[in-house]
């Protein structure tokens, strides 16, 4: 049990930490490969803009310039680690990690330059549309980053958050910024308490769910639970923005199984799309799942009482122009699906039409049924969480045509 607790902590401490998906392209055309993360399982890395004042080009897992481009390097709206009294740098690249200053001195970026704050900030925010915060313990908020040479902060999504339950409600983001706001709106805004993470964060070590769970159930039944992202920084087309995984909202309570990689065989595909087409993304959860006890009677799933529900549901919308389309994920794996469940109501479109959705019949665990393509229309119907979501006026089309084009 010790071991089932400690890998249970490693996977939920270390997939706030890594990133997926793009790998590096080492064309001798990039003479500095930074990655995306300056110290491994470290501090957070800064964000780094052309003199345009646009962040430079990055994969999932490296920011990539050539000899002699000039950058600025931002940890605001907080400091660097290693020059306190400085939110940004100006800085040229040389070759490698090696980065020049202004005086001439030569730094490595891995060595010496984290920030002692992410760089990607949420701030609370009132009347957000389709955040019932009249129903009291429900959080608005928005998100994003400063640019220190535009002087603006920049709103890239937004998150309705039950602080009462412990569970996102929905988030709302755009591959471009939803608008521009005062530098000092996300440094100095009212930010939500960490605790609520840390909470999540506490009641998700395996170590309390079992001790919650073993008078009521088997101890060989207890399941595996920890986390998955909602939104990853590539489906906004905007790596560098990884450190959004550690924000209040984007953590939505799962089971550590094989089946559940799923979910983010269907994030990669989404990614796909969104990083060559200009899309708004929403997403969230749904649902209370319900386990059965010794006796066989069912009981609500929560992580502690009446608090972090595991949901039936995580889904999603993507939304370009007028076309929109909705994916729905069972959240339970397949071998933990009761025959008597009633909670499972796919949606009747086909998924045949995105030649980017992953193929789900392969190896052991295999789950075809884990993911639903549907209208919003439809999917509304099964979870009541996605907000209105005016313009739409059919479903979006990417087909073999489109996977052509974009090669």
């Amino acid at each position: 049990m010790l071991k089932k607790t400690i890998y249970s902590v490693i996977i939920l401490l270390g997939g706030a930490f890594l990133t997926e998906g793009f790998t590096v392209d080492e064309s001798p055309k990039y003479s500095c490969i930074l990655p995306v993360k300056p110290v491994e399982y470290g501090h957070f890395a800064p964000l780094v803009y052309k003199d345009n004042g646009q962040l430079a080009s990055a994969t999932s897992n490296a920011i990539l310039l050539m000899n002699g481009d000039r950058v600025t390097i931002s940890c605001d709206p907080g400091y660097f680690q290693y020059y306190p009294k400085l939110r940004s740098l100006n800085a040229k690249c040389v070759e490698g990690e090696k980065l020049e200053l202004e005086d001439g001195k030569q730094e490595t970026w891995s060595r010496s330059f984290a920030c002692e704050l992410r760089v990607v900030e949420e701030v609370i925010a009132n009347n957000l549309p389709g955040c019932s915060v009249e129903e009291g313990n429900i959080e608005g908020m928005e998100f994003g980053y400063i640019n220190p040479i535009r002087r603006k902060s920049l709103i890239v999504g937004e998150a309705c958050y039950s602080t009462k339950e412990g569970r996102t409600i929905f988030v709302h983001a755009k591959s471009e910024p939803l608008r521009a706001e005062d530098e000092r709106y996300l440094r100095s805004g009212p930010h939500p308490e960490s605790r609520n993470k840390m909470d999540l964060f506490r009641a998700l070590r395996q170590d309390s769910i079992n001790s919650r769970l073993e008078k009521k159930m088997d101890k060989n039944d207890i399941p595996l639970m920890g986390s998955k992202t909602l939104l990853t920084a590539s489906m906004l087309n905007n790596p560098q923005l990884h450190l959004m995984n550690r924000l209040t909202w984007n953590y939505a309570i799962s089971y550590n199984h094989d089946g559940m990689h799923h979910w983010k065989d269907f994030q990669r595909g989404l990614e796909k799309i969104t990083a060559k087409n200009h899309v708004e993304i929403w997403a969230g959860t749904s649902g209370l799942q319900s386990l059965n006890d010794i006796s066989g009677v069912l009981f609500d799933f929560y992580l502690k009482d009446n608090k972090f529900p595991v949901p039936k549901f995580l889904w999603l919308v993507v939304k370009q122009g007028d076309k929109a389309t909705g994916f729905l994920f069972s959240n339970k794996p397949k071998d933990l699906r009761r025959s008597i469940d009633k909670e499972w109501k796919p949606c009747s479109e086909s998924c045949s039409n995105y030649w980017w959705f992953p193929d789900f019949n392969y190896g052991p665990g295999s789950d075809p049924d884990s993911v639903h393509c549907c209208s919003v229309e439809n999917l509304r119907q099964i979870v009541p969480e996605v907000p209105a979501i005016p313009g739409i006026t059919k479903m979006l089309d990417y087909g073999e045509n489109v996977e052509k084009s974009m090669d």
